[in-house]
């Protein structure tokens, strides 16, 4: 066999090194930039760029400290894009709402020891010059081109939960409670504003870089922060000028904005408020209690049968509750059969529409009962959800401080070998791949505010 060309090997090194970079979403990547890159922000601060951590959705995220500092620790992150890309408006979100002085008055108003909402450093655009190759021929020559970046500089944070739960499978009550009391503390700060985030998710929810060290990022033992980050799906549920709510209104470009298993019902028909960010938590709190036990899990790609699939269940809640706390944790979920037709036409075991299961975890069903009784432009009462939560630990036997570990769990029932639930009109439903507990991507990309 004839060997190839070091000159054919080289030419298509270079070919696929000059193809964009793509997210799994399909938006195209910024150029990556290398390590000890300096990036000045909007008030003439420099910083030094580490290593990349990441690549988001909208974006590449890298390690950084700044210029001035004799220190060699990157304490903090900054996530890049292009100039005209999405980060634009998570930037002026935190511009607005992250600040550190806002953030600080907000924790002595309400009285609380803790508020996960990252602050705000700097932000700030950066151009690059680049070598492009010039037009094709013999003697052709590179051309000096400009590559223009949009920056966010944020502090560092620890190990985001997805990666625990990809380890532990699944949750304690008290572990799981504890963090969704903290998320709605920041859900009401950032309400407040005008703002809602509409993508909770555990990769989006970070412990504290510092107690991790503490730990030596074992990971193991008690923890008391988490924060949550990436806003680059926030919506404002009031115009900007006047302040009123946003009507109920069906709006088909921003259908299915958010990730696949938490979007909410209204999120899905392109409506936002501040019930979809609580509606949104409490499918995570039972993803996180369940491991990931959830009936639309099995057909993430059809939206529509995601869609049609919590519609049905956030009406039957002890059906719902059921299916994620089978009597037996060691069962497969049933196959959710939702119409009387399939249902004589099956062998397979249906969920118990009637009764409670008895694994069903202390306060869940009331926290989805209030949530779902909210009416959209409803503030919801944030004390209240708390107070469910509180109250659930307490009777669980645990104290409720405000600290959570992870421990593992071997018990915990697993969502792959399931078979797909059915929705009405959907008899046949197309099996999608087996899922796993990682959250699916971003439906649909977003656009400014």
């Amino acid at each position: 066999m004839a060997k190839p060309s070091p000159k054919k090997g080289a030419a298509v090194k270079k070919a696929v090194a000059s193809q964009p970079r793509m997210a799994a979403n399909g938006y195209r990547l910024p150029d990556p930039l290398p390590v000890g890159e300096i990036l000045i922000d909007n008030t003439k601060k420099s910083w030094v760029l580490g290593e990349s951590i990441g690549v988001g959705g909208f974006g590449e995220i890298y390690t950084a400290r700044p210029a001035s500092s004799d220190s060699d620790d990157y304490d903090y992150v900054v996530k890049v894009d292009h100039n005209n890309g999405p980060l634009f408006n998570e930037m002026h979100f935190y511009y607005r709402v992250a600040k550190s002085d806002l953030i600080k008055d907000w924790v002595q108003k309400k009285g609380l020891k803790f508020l996960g909402m990252p602050k705000f450093i700097a932000s700030g655009l950066h151009d690059k010059q680049s070598n492009s190759a010039g037009s094709k021929g013999r003697g052709s020559k590179k051309v000096q081109s400009t590559l223009k970046y949009r920056f966010l500089v944020i502090p560092r944070f620890g190990t985001d939960l997805q990666k625990m739960l990809d380890v532990h499978e699944k949750f304690s009550l008290k572990t799981a409670y504890s963090i969704a009391i903290k998320i709605i503390d920041i859900l009401e700060f950032i309400h407040s504003f005008g703002y809602i985030h509409s993508d909770i998710k555990a990769s989006n929810l970070l412990l504290s870089l510092q107690e991790e060290s503490k730990k030596k990022g074992r990971n193991v033992g008690v923890f008391s922060e988490v924060y949550l980050v990436d806003f680059g799906l926030v919506e404002r549920y009031i115009f900007k000028d006047d302040g009123i709510h946003k009507k109920f209104e069906e709006d088909a470009r921003r259908a299915n904005n958010g990730t696949a298993e938490f979007t909410s019902r209204d999120a899905h028909i392109g409506c936002f408020s501040r019930r979809s960010d609580i509606e949104v938590l409490c499918y995570n709190i039972l993803s996180w209690l369940s491991g990931g036990r959830l009936p639309w899990m099995f057909n993430l790609k059809d939206s529509n049968y995601v869609k049609q699939c919590k519609n049905y269940y956030m009406e039957r809640t002890t059906e719902l509750l059921n299916y994620c706390f089978p009597p037996s944790s060691s069962s497969p979920p049933p196959v959710a059969v939702l119409t009387k037709k399939v249902e004589s036409n099956t062998n397979a075991r249906v969920v118990d529409r009637t009764k409670p299961s008895p694994s069903i975890p202390l306060g869940i069903s009331d926290f989805i009962k209030y949530t779902i009784k909210l009416k959209f432009e409803e503030e919801p009462d944030y004390a209240h959800l708390k107070s469910i939560l509180e109250k659930a630990i307490v009777k669980s036997g645990e104290k409720s401080d405000g600290k959570f570990s992870f421990t593992q769990t071997k018990t915990s029932p697993s969502p792959v070998k399931s078979p797909t639930a059915r929705v009405p009109g959907a008899v046949g439903a197309k099996r999608s791949s087996a899922p796993s507990l990682s959250p699916s991507p971003v439906l649909r990309s977003r656009r400014r505010i």
